[in-house]
């Protein structure tokens, strides 16, 4: 599901069922809060993926079971699966091939695949 179909599901779902029976809470006004911020997170990450260059941990983590390209002062530069992000703040990075969960401090998307004839 992507982010504008979650949106919509959320919309319909307060219009139809919550709207009319509790007009006293603000359900939707928090939800537009949180529709906008995920908007504005998908805004900056399309940004992000323009310049195709290395973002940090700290600014923002890709998408959960997705392959990008990590680096990490012990493991240098390799592709993750997936992340987790650890109470202490550190990111770690799944290397699909292997048990190893280096931790990283820079991601970035994978680059478009080239054209190829076949």
């Amino acid at each position: 599901m992507t982010r504008e179909e979650a949106i919509r599901r959320i919309k319909e779902h307060i219009i139809h069922h919550h709207m009319g029976e509790y007009p006293h809470i603000f359900i939707g006004e928090a939800l537009e809060m949180a529709i906008a911020a995920l908007r504005e997170q998908d805004d900056h990450f399309r940004e992000a993926t323009k310049k195709m260059g290395w973002i940090s941990v700290e600014e923002m983590l890709p998408e959960r079971k997705t392959e990008v390209l990590c680096f990490s002062k012990n493991a240098g530069v390799f592709i993750g699966t997936d992340w987790v992000d650890w109470p202490d703040g550190k990111i770690m990075f799944h290397l699909g091939t292997s048990y190893d969960w280096p931790y990283a401090t820079h991601w970035m998307p994978l680059p478009e695949p080239p054209e190829v004839e076949v």
